[in-house]
């Protein structure tokens, strides 16, 4: 995508950073199951991953935490993993991950190969816990906020914090009982504002029509393939 960095949108909240310092993935998803309605394929299979630097857990639902449908990944005793919640977590160490961190809001975490991960405040839906993440390297600040909802966490992080390029945020605008979940395409042009990010990749759609994608498009910001390189 850019000098010393190379994303993949694997499938729905799932993506594949690969940055000169380490190659962290969030939300794995990685196998097929009905119950997924994924309307996609999936871009990456476990077999296919580098060794990672991290992998990141920002929602606990089906759709976003499927740690063992990486049995396939030969690394799961070394790689970090990153959660949000005590469930998510003893679904990663029953997969086989052994160095697994329930994180919370505010940590700052140094990665083996010189990431730098600042976990920032999303929000809490039906009694789950979401995580934003910013990855830091030498290069580039990433945001990804696999099930981002809310600005306001945002605005106060941005308040203290410089400024990321790349802001990865859901465009569904998933909702239950007319409540919504996760951003829509307004919302995620908005996030991409205030955190002064450059370029916006969308994730989350995979449940949607392709109305949500055409409408960044025609914003401009511009709505990369699966995957994206």
């Amino acid at each position: 995508m850019s000098a010393g960095l190379a994303i993949t949108r694997v499938v729905n909240a799932s993506v594949l950073l690969e940055l000169s310092e380490g190659a962290p993935l969030s939300d794995p998803c990685l196998d097929d199951r009905w119950y997924y309605g994924f309307s996609e394929p999936i871009g990456l299979r476990a077999h296919q991953l580098p060794r990672l630097a991290a992998i990141l857990g920002g929602h606990g639902v089906f759709d976003h935490w499927q740690p063992a449908s990486l049995v396939a990944y030969p690394y799961q005793s070394e790689t970090p993993v990153l959660v949000a919640t005590s469930p998510m977590a003893r679904k990663a160490r029953a997969a086989g991950f052994e160095q697994v961190s329930l994180c919370e809001w505010g940590d700052v975490l140094s990665l083996p190969g010189g990431l730098r991960v600042e976990v920032v405040a999303s929000q809490v839906d039906l009694g789950l816990k979401s995580n934003n993440y910013v990855i830091s390297s030498a290069g580039h600040r990433v945001f990804i906020g696999t099930e981002a909802r809310e600005l306001e966490p945002l605005r106060r992080y941005r308040h203290v914090s410089p400024r990321v390029d790349i802001v990865l945020v859901p465009i569904g605008g998933t909702s239950v009982f007319g409540k919504k979940l996760v951003m829509d395409p307004a919302d995620a042009l908005e996030a991409t504002r205030i955190l002064g990010g450059h370029t916006l990749i969308p994730i989350h759609y995979l449940h949607r029509s392709g109305r949500d994608r055409a409408t960044l498009e025609r914003s401009g910001s511009g709505a990369p393939s699966n995957p994206v390189q």
